[in-house]
């Protein structure tokens, strides 16, 4: 069985942020070789791009994040202790992301969402992760309630896999997992990311597809990416 079966969830992130990531979302997209895609509202897109992802039977989530512009970035990745412990530092000391106020920028986007898209998100996460952090979990949670929508990008189990991010929100899911089950909000049962195993091509993933099979597990590419919409589009079956 090929590792992409139908319990493999395929999400594309980041879009809007940049034309080529939107071309390449696009085109995989009409290829059937995405499931979710999720968006920036402050992004850059035209009326064209959403009918096309409308049209589409692809579940349209919302990408929420901490600024009301985005900046094109590289890998996305830089050093996970210095993004971390800068995140700390601003979260403690600056109060530039009290949840109250993380609560309003983020309600804000989901209205732009419908705005825009004549619909709310299928589901909800955020940028670089950070809706792991607790305190912006539960802020998820009661958006994600006051607006009936139905997924949440978590996972329901650990899968621990060798790489920096993937350990730390191992950690972090400990603590937000309990409100998501009370809250009876979907999400996979292993998320994954294709940065995790870009060393070895992917091919990690695809050895260890035993340990995976009979779950639903989501895996996270970001198009934009030359690897990242390479493999997609060499890939057969979904």
């Amino acid at each position: 069985m090929d590792v992409f079966s139908k319990k493999i969830c395929i999400s594309a992130d980041d879009f809007g942020m940049c034309r080529l990531g939107n071309d390449r979302t696009l085109f995989l997209l009409e290829q059937k070789k995405i499931h979710r895609i999720s968006c920036l509202v402050y992004g850059e897109y035209n009326e064209d791009d959403i009918q096309r992802l409308v049209a589409s039977n692809a579940k349209l989530d919302i990408h929420l994040d901490t600024e009301t512009e985005v900046k094109q970035e590289g890998s996305g990745r830089g050093s996970v202790a210095r993004r971390g412990l800068y995140f700390l530092y601003e979260f403690w000391f600056t109060k530039k992301y009290l949840s109250k106020k993380m609560e309003q920028e983020w309600e804000k986007q989901i209205l732009l969402f419908y705005k825009k898209f004549g619909k709310y998100p299928d589901g909800l996460n955020t940028h670089q992760h950070i809706h792991y952090f607790f305190p912006f979990f539960r802020v998820l949670i009661r958006l994600s309630k006051k607006y009936s929508i139905s997924y949440i990008r978590l996972g329901k189990n650990s899968f621990y896999v060798p790489d920096a991010v993937a350990i730390i929100l191992d950690i972090l899911r400990i603590f937000d997992i309990t409100l998501l089950k009370r809250s009876k909000k979907q999400t996979s049962d292993v998320l994954l990311s294709f940065d995790w195993f870009r060393q070895g091509n992917f091919l990690t993933i695809e050895t260890l597809y035993s340990r995976l099979q009979g779950r639903n597990i989501e895996i996270i590419f970001h198009p934009k990416r030359e690897e990242d919409f390479v493999f997609l589009s060499e890939k057969n079956n979904f």
